[in-house]
Order: structure tokens, then C-alpha cells, then sequence
């Protein structure tokens, strides 16, 4: 393949906090934001849960605290489990709640502790004053509180940042002293069965009892290119990007390299004067997606073999296939069927959901945030694509034409770092086929005929193939064939979409 994962050792704030909100559900983002007003225990975020955010549940906790955002920081005879922040992420999540909310955690601990100790304070700026008074006078809970809290001021600004100075400037003596004192006060501390959401690649390595999360995502980098119209000529811009992504591991030696694809609204379909379009692509409309994770390539020989040897599903697989051999090479010449056995037996050995994607799903991948014919802008070339390069698109020039499959990885990836996308082979997808875009959903769902997925209507492929014209490869291009068709340009990638509500 043309490029190897490099994982970044150390990771910023701003990293793990885009890295978040990117693959988190909204819950667990409003939920890692009231989060940051306060010192984290499990006891904490009961009482956040229950005052200012209901629909918060187990799950999203453990979505949180499984994130990379923050860190045990207690001891392992500690009966209450306690957490950190990263340095720096505390302060980009207060950036992304409202002042109203964030002060309002403040009040309302500063009431609940003081109701503790037999105090009546109705203010986060009432507790700082009995704490100037008598450090002892709330409670051993009420001084890693206050010290967070002025942090958390001081990062609102204005007259909160002045409050914080003002008690900064007193030197009050618990202020940086307590970072490793408990806050118990709550009333009690819930069971949390965080295993249930670990089944999935996180953001950093965790141990808990008793599952042990192995799989992590890893920032990789790849060439991407795009291509302009200058002084007459077409030229090609090559650069460097970076994204997010994990790789299944398949056997000891091979795995399948997985990229994340942030959520998002994208235009889905052509309009009416691009070059070469059809009445099946339109009409546009709108579609929100949340993220997902797609398969970097293709599926490959090499990956299909091995997942060919795991257990039958529904199906037999031949496990060598396609006519253009090698390991690198696309798997072809495999009919839907046998992708979606292939997505089954890989999904059962697992334990993740694995499937083909939906039209919408391939095309927001492909597109990557682009509205043009190609993700590499409004013209294709056979040195970005495997393609039928004696043909030509609208007013680009001819290529080269290869006569067959060429190994993945070996053009310039999109900006989210999918190879392929346009041209070497036919992808498959698991909707059913539709001829236009008329009643289709928005929320980038496969579009099943009678909301149930039938085997015998014909299926959508996407993408263009080493076979077919450039204007077969355009992001918008669809075609439809029988689910039982075999031939030797078409192929799949698969996508995993996270078990997170």
C-alpha cells in the first residue's frame, strides 16, 4: 500500500477535543462540557446528570470517560473513582457552554456542599467567602471545588475573571493544594458499567475490570492532489493531510484499515449543468449524516481470503475470486451477496457491525466536503485515477488507459483519506435501487425498498471502474445492476458506524 499509519505520540488538547466532538454523540458532548465547571468523580456526574442533564445516561458517561479527555488521578485503594482533565482541555470545553450553564453548575455544587456542612449559600462567590473565612467551615469536598472553580472563572473572563483575581490576589491557601483531595459529597455513587461501550476503537488505552480496550485511534498521513485549470492547462497540486482512523486487525499479520468520517449536512446529487450528469442523480437535497468510519480502501485479496476462512454466515465465499491477482489488488468479481457475507462473518468475529455503505454514506465520503465532479475538483486524470483514460471528460485531456485493477493506495486519497473513490472498481452499497431522489431519506440511512432489505431487487454501485468512461467516476455517477451480477470491476469497502445513540 502507499502509505503506513503514523500515530502521533502525543496528542494536544485541541486534538482531543476536535477528535471528540467529531465522533461523540451530542449527549455525551453536553454532558463532557458541564463536565469541565467541576473536579470529576462518578458521584459528580450523578448529581450533573440528574439536575442538569436527564437524558444523560451510563453509556454517555462511559463515552466520556473513555474519550482521551481526561485521566484516573486517584489511587487504586480509592474508594471513589476521580479524573482529570488534560492539560488545556478543561478550557476548550468551557469555551463551548454557555456562561449561563457553566455558572450555574458552580451555584448549585456551592449550594449542595454548603447544605452538606449545615450552611445555607445560594452562590459559587457565597462559598469562596466562607471558604476566606475558614477553610474547614464546608468540608474537606469544598476546596478541590473551589480551586477548579476560580480556574474555570478566570477562563469565562470579564467580571468573572476579575471575581477570580480578586480571590486569587488574597491568597487564599487551599488554592493549588488540593488537586488529589476527594469530592464526596454527594449522597451516593452509582453503579457504572462502562464495559458496555468499550467495544468500539477509543481515543486512548484504558484498563477496567474486566475489559481491557485494545484498539485506539491513530492519526495517519497521506498525499491528497487536486486539479486546476491554469494558463490553459490542467495541473495537478499534490500536499500533505492527516486524519483519524483504527485498524481491525484480521489475523496476526493483516488488518483492514478503517477512517473516520466526521458527522455532517452535505448536498447529495448533481445539478443540472454538470457536465455529463443524469436524471438518476437528482433532484439534489440535503442529507445529515453522523459520523461513521469507512474502509481506507477497497477490501483487498489479502482481506478477502482471510475473511473467506471465517465461519459461513448464510453463504459459501470463494476465497480467490478476482481475475487481476494480487494481495494489493481490489477483490472482484464478487456479487453483493457474497459482500454482504463478507460483512456478516467479519462483523461476527468482531463483535462490531460491519456493512456496506449506504449511497448517501459513499457519497458524502467521497465528496469530503467537495461540490464538484471529483473530489480532486472538475476534471479527473488517469495520474489520479484508474480509469479508461482514451476517453475524456467534458474538456479533459486523455490519459493513460491500464486495462485493469491497480493496487489500493496507489493515487491520492480524498481530504478524509479514502483512496479510490473514483475509478479501479465498482463499489457496492446496500440500498436498493431507486431511479432518482424523489421521497429518499436525509438521514444518510440506506434507502430500502418497504423499509426492509430485499435480495432480489437491483442494487446501487458507485464510483466508476479501471473499465469505464471518466465520467462514470464522478461523485454523483450511479448505476445498478443485479445483486447475484458478478464481473471484474466490481468490488466494495465497508463502513462501521459506532454504537452510540
Amino acid at each position: 500500500m502507499a502509505e503506513e499509519p503514523v500515530s502521533t505520540p502525543v496528542r494536544t488538547a485541541k486534538q482531543r477535543v476536535e477528535l471528540f466532538r467529531a465522533t461523540a454523540s451530542r449527549t455525551a458532548r453536553q454532558l463532557a462540557g458541564l463536565m469541565a465547571a467541576i473536579p470529576v468523580s462518578l458521584p459528580v456526574i450523578d448529581l450533573l446528570r440528574d439536575e442538569f442533564l436527564p437524558d444523560a445516561q451510563q453509556d454517555h458517561v462511559a463515552e466520556v470517560l473513555l474519550s482521551g479527555l481526561l485521566r484516573r488521578c486517584d489511587s487504586d485503594e480509592s474508594e471513589v473513582c476521580q479524573y482529570e482533565f488534560f492539560d488545556g482541555v478543561r478550557d476548550l470545553l468551557i469555551d463551548g457552554v454557555p456562561i449561563g450553564k457553566t455558572t450555574a453548575i458552580l451555584d448549585r455544587l456551592s449550594e449542595i456542599i454548603a447544605q452538606k456542612a449545615g450552611r445555607t449559600i445560594k452562590s459559587f462567590e457565597a462559598l469562596l467567602t466562607v471558604l476566606e473565612e475558614s477553610e474547614n467551615g464546608l468540608g474537606e469536598s469544598a476546596l478541590p471545588f473551589a480551586t477548579v472553580g476560580l480556574d474555570v472563572l478566570r477562563r469565562l473572563g470579564g467580571d468573572y475573571q476579575e471575581l477570580a483575581e480578586r480571590y486569587g490576589r488574597r491568597e487564599l491557601s487551599f488554592i493549588g493544594e488540593t488537586a488529589t483531595q476527594t469530592v464526596d459529597f454527594l449522597l451516593e455513587e452509582r453503579e457504572y458499567e462502562v464495559a458496555k461501550v468499550v467495544n468500539f476503537p477509543l481515543l486512548q488505552t484504558f484498563e477496567y475490570e474486566p475489559a481491557i480496550i485494545t484498539n485506539i485511534l491513530e492519526r495517519f498521513e497521506f498525499e491528497t492532489a487536486t486539479i486546476s485549470r491554469e494558463n490553459e492547462e490542467w495541473v495537478v497540486h499534490r500536499n500533505r493531510s492527516s486524519a483519524w482512523g483504527y485498524t481491525e486487525s484480521l489475523n496476526d499479520e493483516i488488518g483492514l484499515e478503517m477512517v473516520l468520517i466526521p458527522g455532517g449536512t452535505f448536498v447529495m446529487g448533481a445539478p443540472e449543468d454538470e457536465p455529463e450528469s443524469r436524471d438518476n442523480e437528482r433532484p439534489q437535497h440535503e442529507v445529515t449524516l453522523k459520523p461513521f468510519y469507512m474502509g481506507r480502501y477497497t477490501v483487498t485479496q489479502a482481506q478477502w481470503r482471510i475473511v473467506a476462512n471465517y465461519p459461513e454466515i448464510e453463504q459459501q465465499l470463494n476465497p480467490d475470486p478476482s481475475r487481476f491477482k494480487g494481495d494489493n489488488r481490489p477483490v472482484e468479481s464478487v456479487s453483493w451477496y457474497d459482500a454482504i457475507e463478507f460483512c456478516q462473518r467479519l462483523s461476527a468475529h468482531t463483535g462490531r457491525e460491519y456493512k456496506l455503505p449506504s449511497e448517501a454514506q459513499w457519497e458524502y465520503a467521497c465528496r469530503a466536503g467537495t461540490k464538484t465532479p471529483f473530489h480532486f475538483g472538475e476534471m479527473i486524470a488517469t495520474d489520479l485515477a484508474n480509469y479508461r483514460g482514451t476517453s475524456i471528460y467534458h474538456t479533459s485531456p486523455q490519459g493513460e488507459y491500464r486495462n485493469q485493477t491497480t493496487e489500493v493506495g496507489n493515487f491520492p486519497a480524498n481530504v478524509w483519506g479514502l483512496h479510490d473513490m473514483h475509478g479501479n472498481v465498482w463499489e457496492w452499497c446496500e440500498d436498493d435501487w431507486h431511479n432518482n431522489y424523489e421521497d429518499s431519506p436525509d438521514d444518510g440511512s440506506a434507502w430500502l425498498s418497504g423499509n426492509t432489505r430485499t435480495t432480489d431487487t437491483t442494487k446501487p454501485l458507485r464510483g466508476g471502474s479501471w473499465l469505464g468512461k471518466p465520467r462514470n467516476c464522478r461523485s454523483a455517477y450511479r448505476i445498478y445492476v443485479n445483486p447475484g451480477d458478478v464481473n471484474f470491476n466490481l468490488g466494495f469497502r465497508v463502513v462501521c458506524v459506532p454504537p452510540k445513540t
